[in-house]
């Protein structure tokens, strides 16, 4: 591992920059404040600052500014709330629960909203333990919090301000990254030790992380002014570089193939060997290139891989002249797509890094291609959309009852035994319960370790370090570690987080640390429990039982992705990148949400792990298609009237039925009768016309005629149709499995 690279990364991107700028939105306030002796003030300033800092997550600037306004103004009116209220322990009692589920429930209109509610909770909980003379000390406290909280907006938007382009850059460069993860985790396709079913569920969680990255990116470009409507080169360069990485990763996808039949073919193993290296050359150079665009500086080592790749062209050559054969033929094919692939993908990297460099000039025209609505997705917002969520069937709706009472109990629990910092308990309880089962187990441990850890540093640097000066360094060095890792390395941010509070308090003359630790620790522990207690009391929807909904959108998406190409092949429809774009878009999404699913399938009960060995099938199978499919596109959009093939219809007919097929059993919990599989590549009529243009390039070998134009011709169809007797099995076993997820689920 390169920890050198892994640093550069890092430190160039947004999760630092996040990480200062909260430190000093914080931190800032408080120490300016205790320089004029009204520390107090600063206090509930930073508090403010804090809370809206946590809804300030990465988005277009209009969402940031949106939220910053409505977020201070929600932070202002709980404060007055809880001030008026939190001194009389039944009524606050009564409010608690209600204000919880309120603030959880908000998460139906998206990440943005759910984290203003999350800031809300913070004051709710925080702000409990405070008791007020009058209600003019209530109005100026809340003041006070909302100053705060304006304070960082402010900060914020003029840091955004300084440099516009700083988030896109970072967040491209992050995308450029997971890319070549994506693709160095490919190039175990071509090693002879790879257990493929394994390798495709890792590939596709890693195309999940890509998709994630490139709906942020997409929203960031295509919801800000300075992208859509105020052409200048710098957002024409990132426009690029966006849609060039885009067609990267499609073009990384299309490189699938027979990997068996590669590997059976000996005399091609070191050419896959050579394979194999070559893409995890270009999947570091491309990581480079996505580290240099953070930075906002040129490609520390610009590589040519044009003569390596011409290198792999004369080995092939050389391997092409000695093994060439009538039965080699399909697998010679195979090997010179992957390496056209190959190129083309070293290609793309090239122009990327010198996207990132300035030095192309950039057109305009992009602006015509580029339809926004290929890209991004529009979220609801409506009364409605809360009404129709107002059901124990809705996830959203179980995690908000879940945090009120589970909040309810931890407060009684604290007012019952009059735990010290009882507010750490709330807490505790708040940040753990997530609508996710396995991401609420996974918080739980992540906190009770960081609790832990950060202890036993705080104790250990409080018992050895007495210098004030030093201490509040140390504190300024925690936070900037708590919040630069807070969205990557959740233990990492909750040591600092812990570690910083026992500074902070100390600094504040509660000298009693050992007491303080107790405290911190004991408080984290039962709210872990609460946490474990009500997933199970009230459990959120198992992924088994809604699996099949989502497994069945998937089948309709990627059957829609696949009639379109299929139009373009038989002759039906011209070729339209944005149509087609849109078709995948939804098929990347659905596939993403059943990889998602599984994954925390994983993480639930044994006794709600149903059915995981057809589950497991169906995540691999269907990103099987998906590289089929992408494959498809790859040939769709560079295809000529002289590739149309009406033939194809046979296959197509078949590969939409068993879609079809597994479709109704989702649907319906009903068996269609089922459809045996034929020997289509004998019957099909594009089979048959794929054996007699065989039969004459084995006439054209036997009598010496090595190039000829059927080679050509054969080598696109050849490809074209290779690709979908791959859909037509793979979509054959997704409706038998369908079967057997419905006949099981029965018993």
């Amino acid at each position: 591992m390169d920890y050198t690279k892994q640093f550069r990364s890092f430190i160039n991107s947004y999760y630092v920059g996040e990480g200062i700028r909260v430190t000093i939105g914080i931190l800032l306030p408080s120490l300016t404040a205790g320089y004029f002796y009204a520390l107090p003030i600063g206090i509930n300033i930073s508090l403010g600052a804090l809370g809206i800092a946590i809804s300030d997550n990465p988005g277009p600037i209009l969402h940031r500014k949106n939220g910053f306004i409505i977020g201070s103004i929600v932070l202002f009116l709980v404060s007055i709330i809880i001030g008026f209220t939190g001194s009389i322990p039944w009524l606050y009692g009564l409010l608690l629960p209600v204000l919880c589920f309120i603030f959880s429930m908000i998460g139906v209109f998206g990440t943005r909203a759910a984290s203003i509610g999350i800031a809300a909770l913070l004051i709710l909980v925080l702000q409990a333990d405070h008791h007020y003379n009058n209600w003019q000390d209530v109005i100026l406290v809340s003041t006070y919090i909302a100053t705060g909280a304006v304070w960082y907006s402010l900060l914020s938007l003029v840091l955004y301000n300084l440099r516009p382009y700083k988030i896109v850059q970072q967040a491209l460069g992050e995308y450029l990254e997971a890319i070549s993860r994506y693709l160095r985790f490919k190039a175990s396709f071509f090693q002879d030790t790879t257990h493929l079913e394994e390798t495709y569920a890792e590939l596709l969680q890693l195309q999940t992380i890509v998709l994630e990255k490139q709906n942020l990116i997409a929203e960031l470009i295509f919801k800000t002014r300075n992208f859509v409507r105020e052409s200048t080169p710098v957002s024409r360069m990132l426009m690029l570089v966006f849609l060039d990485a885009t067609d990267l990763l499609e073009i990384s996808m299309t490189s699938h193939q027979d990997y068996k039949a590669l590997h059976a073919f000996t005399p091609a193993k070191k050419l896959l060997k050579s394979y194999a290296q070559i893409i995890i050359d270009l999947a570091n150079y491309l990581e480079e290139t996505g580290i240099a665009l953070k930075s906002g500086s040129a490609i520390q080592s610009a590589t040519d891989y044009s003569a390596t790749i011409q290198s792999l062209r004369n080995d092939y050559s050389q391997l092409h002249s000695e093994n060439i054969a009538p039965d080699s033929i399909p697998i010679l094919i195979s090997l010179k797509h992957i390496l056209d692939s190959i190129e083309a993908v070293f290609g793309r990297i090239k122009t990327l890094e010198l996207y990132t460099v300035y030095r192309n000039k950039i057109p305009e025209k992009i602006y015509k291609e580029a339809n926004p609505e290929d890209f991004i997705s529009h979220q609801r917002i409506s009364f409605n959309v809360i009404i129709d969520h107002l059901t124990i069937h809705s996830n959203i709706f179980r995690h908000s009852l879940r945090i009120a009472l589970a909040a309810l109990s931890a407060y009684f629990i604290a007012q019952y035994f009059l735990l010290g910092h009882s507010y750490w308990l709330l807490l505790t309880v708040i940040v753990i319960l997530k609508p996710a089962y396995n991401l609420t187990k996974k918080r739980n441990k992540e906190r009770l370790t960081g609790t832990v850890i950060g202890a036993a540093i705080g104790a250990i640097t409080l018992y050895f370090i007495q210098n004030d000066t030093i201490l509040l360094i140390l504190l300024t060095a925690s936070m900037l570690v708590a919040y630069s890792f807070m969205r990557t390395r959740y233990v990492i941010s909750v040591i600092a987080i812990t570690l910083y509070v026992l500074l902070l308090y100390h600094l504040l003359n509660f000298h009693n640390y050992g007491l303080l630790i107790t405290d911190r620790l004991i408080d984290t522990a039962i709210g872990s429990a609460l946490a474990i207690v009500f997933s199970f009391i009230l459990p959120p929807i198992w992924e088994s039982v809604q699996f099949n909904n989502l497994l069945e959108e998937a089948l309709a998406d990627t059957k829609n992705y696949f009639t379109t190409l299929n139009e373009v092949f038989t002759g039906k429809l011209n070729y339209h990148k944005a149509t087609i774009r849109l078709f995948r878009k939804k098929s990347w999404v659905a596939i993403a949400n059943i990889s998602d699913s599984f994954n925390r399938m994983l993480s639930e009960p044994k006794n709600q792990q149903r059915q995981l060995t057809q589950i497991h099938q169906i995540v691999v199978l269907l990103h099987i298609i998906n590289t089929h499919l992408a494959t498809l596109n790859y040939y769709a959009e560079q295809l000529s009237n002289r590739y149309i093939t009406p033939e194809l219809n046979d296959i197509s007919k078949l590969i939409e039925q068993y879609f079809n097929n597994g479709i109704h059993h989702l649907q319906t919990g009903h068996l269609e009768a089922p459809i045996a599989q034929s020997n289509s590549e004998n019957t099909s009529s594009i089979g048959q016309k794929i054996n007699h243009l065989l039969e004459i390039r084995r006439h054209e070998i036997n009598t010496g005629q090595l190039n000829s134009v059927t080679r050509p011709y054969l080598s696109t169809i050849k490809s074209i149709t290779d690709q979908y007797y791959f859909l037509y099995n793979t979509s054959y076993d997704i409706a038998k499995i369908t079967a057997q997820l419905i006949t099981n689920s029965q018993k």
